[in-house]
């Protein structure tokens, strides 16, 4: 298989952080251009193959929280903005946003995310600065995109007004805002951090809709239908002993197409069987001291990479929408409306 998204993730991330480590040196132009070609390159390695990019994030470490985070969070966004059928030129100012959101706290966030014991209320404090940092820093870097600068500005309102700096409410909320809010929390959620391993990705989303009037509950079958319930690379334990990974959606939002890995013994097992039907035991959440998961295995190894012929028909038709506002009750607990 052509691992060509495996190392296009890799490689820029080494740019961001090449970029944002020398910022202050960096001139505006070619901060701009290079922040637009990172939003390309994340939209071209979504098109390649979303499922491997959703991927990296379950199954790979960073040294530097900070960026891992905002690739993870453009990822994700760009999976989201395709499904709402948002045009790419209405895309680039949210990816640019998640790639950019914390840049005002930068070296913080990276501190921070080494710490195991609770932040301070000075530390509190700095955080909850970010967003005008944030929002101030690219002004200064010679941004004017209305829509770059807003959704990087409101990313943490919340539509019940409890969110921060401005406490907008509903209507006050730009789209994508709404959309970074939830992506950011569900990435981050996911994510390990020193004092706990990260959470399972179905325990996140209950989590996060269950927060009643803090996220726009209207995007959770769009979130579905792109992410899923058990996104590519969770790590799953079957009840048969065996474990494998998510690799693929399926057209049972519930059980997304998993790669065996290991069986009941824990001996890996080669080439990697690739199933629909199967009982999940556990979900395991990405620990803070497991090694990465090597991803050339679960996409590559000795596989060719390419869906089995009796897939195809149930991966091209997709769940439903009623099929994802079942699961998403199963989440959240209430009737969702629809979305318009």
């Amino acid at each position: 298989m052509d691992h060509s998204v495996i190392d296009a993730v890799q490689q820029l991330h080494v740019q961001l952080v090449s970029l944002y480590d020398d910022l202050d040196s960096v001139e505006n132009q070619d901060f701009f251009n290079s922040l637009c070609t990172s939003c390309k390159r994340i939209e071209e390695i979504c098109e390649e193959d979303a499922d491997v990019a959703l991927g990296t994030i379950l199954l790979k470490g960073s040294a530097n929280y900070s960026v891992t985070h905002a690739i993870n969070c453009a990822i994700v966004c760009e999976v989201i903005g395709k499904r709402l059928e948002w045009p790419f030129d209405k895309r680039l100012p949210l990816l640019a946003a998640a790639l950019t959101m914390n840049l005002g706290m930068y070296a913080l966030q990276n501190k921070l995310s080494e710490q195991s014991k609770a932040l301070t209320l000075k530390e509190q404090k700095l955080v909850k600065s970010h967003t005008r940092k944030s929002f101030l820093l690219l002004r200064e870097k010679g941004i004017a995109n209305s829509t770059w600068l807003d959704t990087v500005l409101h990313h943490h309102e919340c539509l019940d007004g409890s969110g921060y700096p401005d406490k907008l409410r509903q209507e006050k909320i730009s789209m994508p805002c709404r959309v970074l809010a939830l992506v950011d929390a569900y990435t981050a959620g996911i994510a390990p951090r020193k004092y706990r391993d990260g959470l399972a990705p179905d325990r996140v989303l209950n989590n996060l809709f269950k927060q009643k009037g803090k996220f726009d509950t209207r995007l959770g079958t769009v979130f579905l239908s792109g992410i899923g319930i058990y996104p590519p690379g969770t790590q799953i334990k079957l009840e048969s002993g065996e474990m494998g990974v998510i690799v693929r959606s399926s057209q049972d939002v519930k059980k997304p197409v998993i790669k065996i890995l290991t069986d009941a013994s824990g001996q890996e097992v080669s080439g990697g069987e690739e199933r629909e039907s199967y009982e999940i035991d556990q979900v395991i959440p990405l620990g803070i001291k497991d090694p990465d998961v090597d991803l050339r295995q679960v996409w590559g190894g000795e596989s060719d990479g390419n869906v089995p012929e009796s897939m195809l028909s149930t991966l091209q038709q997709g769940p439903s929408e009623e099929e994802l506002r079942q699961a998403f009750k199963v989440i959240q607990g209430v009737n969702i409306p629809a979305f318009p």
